[in-house]
């Protein structure tokens, strides 16, 4: 089901948390809204699911309008929506298999079927198992992914065509959140609905999205796969959110970028519309930075760290300011702090100043 907002605000107080936020969103998808904290992400799923109102604007689920900030507005459970909570909102004085077959009452049905229903949910997430087994009895990845067979579970007819998911995450440690990132990007691609995904995180984000919604202040920043949002991004904002970026002083020519006395060919770098020739922002990643090159730009190492699978160095661009990092290779000795290093992007984005 495709998910469509014109013109969406949410106003509290004299604050817009959300304004004038346009989006469409494409029918079986998984799409992951990525931004800062207080950028509006939350609210924007809250009000797809109902549980906030439109200030401004309009709402669709697939041809329905759902909520125009005014006369039109569907609630929750008009909506036949999925949706994981951050605290993942199990129900304590219910069974595993109770808590996965609560949808499935709600919408009558009831029995034998309910059961098998709810089991074939469970099996999904590898957690059949545990079906008789309270919520307090399991650990925080195992309570995910009962909070995530509950939201899509259903019979093929009535199962949710909108799956919603707050920071599904977050809850865990780090070392589960990585091995679940890969679970529920399945989960979500085998579901059949449409996925939407908020998150902070943003390899979280590209691990598990085919498209990316960017939000800065409540507004768009930038739509796109995972790899436009890292390698194209529209501006410096979406540059050093999407992950490391640096921006170095640069100029923009018909077949080449120059950074200082160094040139580096057009080619390798991604020049976006609205960028002309003339003074320019090298926004550059660490893994896009080669060294022990003839004629690159010559850093000074002002600081190392081993961080086990790589070394990072921290560098400054000499006589200037600008600091960047480098990724060196964990098995080859670093460079000593206070040597001068040769380095050229491989890669490079070009933003307008």
């Amino acid at each position: 089901m495709d998910i469509r907002l014109e013109g969406v605000a949410k106003r509290y107080g004299d604050t817009d948390v959300v304004a004038d936020l346009d989006l469409s969103l494409s029918s079986g998808r998984v799409v992951a809204l990525l931004g800062p904290s207080g950028c509006g992400k939350t609210t924007t799923l809250r009000m797809m699911a109902g549980l906030e109102r439109l200030s401004r604007g309009r709402l669709w689920l697939g041809d329905t309008l759902v909520d125009d900030a005014g006369a039109t507005f569907v609630p929750p459970e008009g909506r036949g929506l999925g949706m994981v909570f951050q605290s993942y909102a199990l129900w304590p004085h219910k069974s595993v298999a109770d808590n996965v077959a609560y949808p499935l009452s709600l919408r009558g049905i009831g029995g034998t079927q309910r059961r098998d229903l709810a089991m074939a949910g469970l099996e999904r997430v590898r957690l059949a198992h545990l079906a008789d087994r309270m919520p307090h009895q399991l650990s925080g990845g195992q309570q995910q992914r009962v909070a995530v067979a509950r939201a899509v579970v259903g019979d093929g007819v009535h199962s949710p065509p909108i799956l919603l998911l707050d920071e599904p995450l977050a809850n865990l440690d780090a070392k589960l959140r990585e091995e679940m990132r890969g679970e529920l990007s399945t989960l979500a691609r085998t579901s059949g609905a449409t996925v939407v995904a908020v998150t902070h995180d943003q390899q979280e984000a590209f691990a598990i999205a085919d498209d990316v919604v960017v939000l800065n202040q409540g507004r768009l920043a930038q739509q796109g796969s995972p790899e436009d949002i890292y390698l194209r991004p529209d501006t410096p904002f979406v540059g050093a959110f999407g992950g490391p970026m640096y921006f170095v002083p640069a100029t923009l020519d018909v077949d080449e970028v120059r950074v200082g006395e160094t040139r580096i060919p057009r080619r390798d770098v991604h020049v976006g519309g609205g960028v002309g020739n003339g003074p320019i922002s090298l926004g550059v990643r660490p893994e896009w930075l080669r060294t022990g090159v003839a004629d690159g730009v010559d850093v000074v190492v002002l600081q190392r760290l081993f961080l086990g699978r790589e070394h990072e160095l921290r560098v400054t661009v000499t006589s200037t300011t600008t600091t960047l990092l480098l990724r060196w290779p964990s098995l080859t000795p670093p460079p000593a702090i206070g040597e001068h290093l040769q380095v050229l992007p491989t890669r490079a984005v070009a933003f307008s100043v």
